[in-house]
């Protein structure tokens, strides 16, 4: 009886990390409002769920690189979108930021305006270094991944709401 397989699958399973119940909690949250938000492009949703099994499975560095590799591509989108021409990445990424809010009509003298800006920035930033910027910044504790994979998650939903608002206003 050849035993090799069911040990190696034990073995799998033991290495499996043991996640907190508010990171169950996030993940179980990020994983609906994936489900529920991204309507405009199937593959960010795939992308993202397959980012959130990531995160699940501990694999935090292909978490993040996923992540990074969304929020890359919004910020490209989205710059386009709104007529961005900046090519140095930090300023597009805050320009673009800036942008997003004022699209999903958030007052810019609300406290929701200041954080959702300031929140795209950091995501934006965290997607650089992991992405493409920093060799050297490798993700090793599992709160950065998951803020990186949250702020995905809120620029793609951000993404489809403005894309969806456009394509209806474009039909009126």
């Amino acid at each position: 009886m050849n035993c090799g397989g069911a040990i190696e699958f034990l073995e799998t399973q033991l290495k499996q990390p043991k996640l907190s119940f508010e990171e169950l909690d996030k993940l179980k949250g990020l994983r609906k409002e994936a489900e529920d938000g991204i309507v405009c492009n199937i593959a960010l949703k795939e992308h993202l769920l397959q980012a959130v099994e990531e995160y699940e499975r501990g694999h935090y560095l292909a978490c993040a690189l996923i992540a990074g590799k969304v929020v890359d591509y919004l910020i490209d989108r989205l710059a386009s979108m709104f007529g961005v021409k900046e090519k140095e990445i930090g300023e597009k990424a805050r320009l673009v930021a800036e942008k997003i809010p004022e699209k999903l009509k958030i007052e810019k003298s609300s406290e929701k305006w200041k954080f959702f800006v300031e929140d795209v920035m950091k995501t934006a930033k965290h997607a650089r270094n992991y992405f493409t910027h920093d060799l050297s910044s490798i993700p090793t504790r599992p709160a950065d991944v998951l803020s990186l994979l949250s702020g995905a998650v809120t620029l793609s939903v951000s993404f489809c709401k403005i894309q969806c608002r456009n394509t209806s206003g474009m039909q009126s």
